[in-house]
């Protein structure tokens, strides 16, 4: 093989160990802590303590690793930003004193107020009179069915555009979603 092979053979080599990363830490972190202890206690006893200590430590900063990478996946502040922010509401000995200053006002809208009777006949009253009085009920009926049936179809219509406008919004927010899942599918798989 020409050295240029071999160059672009190792170079092809290193970005495919580079890929497994995470496993590669993982696997090399137990040989890693007893190498640690080994170099700097004498017997095995202290060596094995301060062992399991650094993968206690180094598991604890893989958890917070993770956790801070969920967290900027789904922009929210980072740990460090929390306990900044946490610090900076300590309270203070003296305190400003702040003065709010406030008002309020009302205003009555105007309603709508509706009232219906009706009128009875004196038991004296002609048949004429009866059905003049039936004629003008079934009217004021009809126009009162009219107005209710007008007041249904505006409430459907208004109903309608509501549901149509949070069907836009939910499909909106699934897309958003469902991007947030694949960049975190992506990082697990890195």
């Amino acid at each position: 093989m020409k050295t240029i092979e071999w160059i672009r053979w190792f170079s092809r080599t290193a970005v495919w160990l580079y890929q497994a990363r995470k496993v590669w830490k993982a696997a090399l972190a137990v040989p890693f802590a007893f190498l640690i202890s080994s170099v700097f206690l004498p017997t095995w006893e202290p060596r094995l303590r301060i062992a399991g200590l650094l993968l206690q430590l180094l598991g604890i900063g893989a958890v917070a690793y993770g956790l801070r990478e969920m967290r900027l996946l789904f922009r929210l502040p980072s740990p460090r930003w929390i306990v900044v922010g946490w610090f900076k509401r300590f309270p203070r000995l003296k305190q400003d004193a702040v003065v709010v200053v406030g008002s309020a006002a009302t205003k009555a809208g105007a309603g709508t107020v509706r009232a219906y009777g009706t009128v009875s006949l004196s038991p004296t009253a002609s048949l004429e009179q009866r059905i003049a009085a039936l004629e003008l009920d079934r009217q004021q009926t009809w126009a009162l069915i009219r107005e209710i049936r007008e007041n249904m179809g505006e409430q459907g219509r208004l109903r309608e555009s509501e549901f149509e406008s949070e069907r836009t919004e939910r499909t909106l927010q699934d897309e958003k979603i469902r991007q947030l899942l694949e960049q975190t599918a992506s990082l697990g798989s890195k």
